[in-house]
């Protein structure tokens, strides 16, 4: 995440909503990863923005060595809850621009569902200064596409009722490789989609959509407004009480420029 002070004191209050509710990325994706290395328990990943510790819990689960960046304190609590089963990882007080890790240390370094709130030009920095020579960069997101009717008609009710709404990952068009060729080295580069379909309950699907940073203040008339927008809209699209969201892993994996 950033430096800047908005984009980190707009977490705080998602913490819990965020550790509870957010879906998990695609394994296939992580399976993809671990055809990048020869070694993923001598692999050490530095993942930037790690939040509540999801993405990188996909990471240790399939043998990764992970330190987690994350500048939000809050945040930072609930990725020390998350993880505490598991092994091989440390969380650091950091963010994308100014991660307060060595050198030429890193073999991987990770952004998912973060890199559209970074400076990029100040990231890349920081990532080519961690990174081992020929290390790699990996922009990971969960792919709301509106190309899709019930994304797009979210989409639609976010842009209605949420001030903040920019667009899914603040308007990135993560769809768009040329939209990140010129980060990477010519033919260092790497597009794919996973598939990441899910099957959410009423309160995870509410709850997942709730917590988003754009959302409303609780309590405000916009929040109760939009609150029963959403919920309307699952009616619609559930069958017996489930809703299916064709999310997608989206990736871009690769050497910097």
């Amino acid at each position: 995440m950033s430096t800047n002070k908005e984009n980190i004191e707009k977490f705080t209050d998602k913490a819990v909503g965020f550790a509870k509710y957010r879906p998990p990325y695609a394994t296939a994706f992580f399976k993809y990863l671990l055809t990048k290395v020869n070694d993923a328990g001598n692999t050490v990943v530095a993942d930037i923005g790690a939040g509540t510790g999801l993405f990188s819990k996909g990471l240790l689960d399939h043998g990764f060595k992970v330190v987690c960046i994350e500048p939000n304190a809050a945040m930072r609590l609930e990725a020390s809850v998350y993880l505490s089963e598991q092994k091989g990882f440390k969380i650091i007080d950091g963010a994308a621009e100014f991660t307060n890790l060595p050198a030429d240390r890193f073999d991987i370094v990770t952004a998912a569902q973060a890199f559209h709130l970074v400076n990029r030009e100040a990231f890349l920095a920081e990532a080519e200064r961690i990174l081992k020579p020929y290390g790699k960069l990996a922009l990971v997101w969960h792919m709301q596409d509106t190309d899709i009717a019930l994304f797009k008609e979210i989409a639609e009710i976010n842009h209605q009722f949420c001030a903040k709404f920019k667009g899914f990952a603040e308007g990135v068009d993560y769809k768009n490789p040329d939209e990140f060729n010129e980060m990477f080295m010519p033919g260092e580069v790497e597009y794919k989609l996973f598939d990441n379909s899910i099957l959410l309950t009423r309160e995870q699907f509410m709850g997942w959509i709730m917590a988003a940073s754009f959302v409303p203040p609780v309590n405000s008339c916009e929040h109760k407004t939009y609150y029963n927008a959403i919920s309307d809209l699952f009616i619609r699209h559930s069958v017996a009480g489930k809703i299916t969201v064709p999310l997608k892993t989206v990736s871009y994996v690769g050497i910097i420029r």
